[in-house]
């Protein structure tokens, strides 16, 4: 089977069919999301084995389950989250970027029938909430951009008395949500948020902080990052309940219409030069070459 793996560089392998597992699914992949993830596996700013398929967010077809996982599941339309127990879909596990995908059970998510693409925003739905659970108003600084920034400041904008957001990247997405566009980093701040997988931010994000204040990041490995500070809390992406979607309803669609691509040429749309990219997988892998 046709899949893209790292191996010295994001490259298309030719591969055979894995066993599935017994508390696995296995899926065709339809469409998936490549963000920041995959962008710092490129960069090598986290380090996966070679020949893993990357590919951490997307929405496929139940192929087939495990020994231990409801049969009914066969042919229902699921998103596949980045974490499991067992680690990270695309970068400690094999992920979704393959014509045939297996991954755990405890990574996945029914979809209803009316909700489409934007069902692969969820994941940074399920965080911001939770990050809202778990703060009292304040003032809010995300250290990066990218989706789990953007999506923050849709939905805690009027939550929380000050958003700015520091970034390389493109501010643009952010204004519409009042957000302000931080150049210096000499102020102390209620909340931070680390969206940025670079390690300056885990680093400084302790000495920006007011003494009640606290810190997230989005759990996306189980080996990564090695080393975090006590004061960093580390929020589940993957856990998506009924309030997920009542917010996806609100935000989701203008998101991804206003933010997110879709492409059919996968080695082309890494690193991505947006805030995201779809990836319509049978289209991309009948493009696709595998170099001898």
């Amino acid at each position: 089977m046709k899949a893209v793996v790292f191996d010295q560089g994001i490259i298309a392998k030719d591969l055979p069919p894995k066993e599935i597992n017994k508390d696995f699914v296995a899926l065709h992949p339809c469409s998936v999301l490549l963000n920041g993830i995959e962008n710092a596996v490129y960069l090598g700013i986290i380090w996966i084995k070679p020949s893993t398929i990357i590919g951490s967010i997307g929405i496929g077809k139940v192929k087939d389950t495990g020994l231990e996982v409801d049969p009914s599941l066969r042919g229902r339309r699921i998103l596949v989250t980045p974490y499991s127990a067992y680690g990270g879909i695309g970068t400690e596990l094999n992920g979704l970027l393959s014509e045939e995908a297996n991954v755990p059970y405890d990574s996945i998510e029914v979809i209803p029938g009316d909700v489409q693409e934007e069902a692969l925003l969820l994941p940074f739905v399920s965080f911001a909430r939770k990050v809202k659970e778990r703060i009292n108003g304040g003032t809010l600084l995300m250290l990066g951009g990218g989706l789990v920034s953007l999506i923050t400041s849709a939905i805690l904008k009027d939550y929380v008395s000050e958003i700015g957001v520091f970034t390389e990247g493109n501010v643009l997405p952010f204004k519409q949500f009042g957000v302000e566009i931080i150049s210096n980093l000499d102020k102390k701040w209620d909340n931070i948020i680390i969206s940025t997988t670079r390690s300056w931010a885990r680093l400084v994000a302790p000495r920006l902080l007011r003494s009640t204040g606290k810190i997230f990041m989005p759990k996306i490995m189980n080996s990564w990052p090695l080393i975090l500070s006590r004061d960093i809390e580390i929020v589940p992406i993957n856990e998506i309940n009924d309030e997920d979607y009542l917010i996806l309803k609100k935000i989701g669609r203008k998101i991804l219409e206003e933010n997110i691509p879709f492409s059919g040429d996968i080695i082309s749309s890494i690193p991505s030069s947006t805030i995201g990219t779809i990836i319509k997988v049978e289209e991309a892998f009948k493009n696709l070459r595998i170099l001898p």
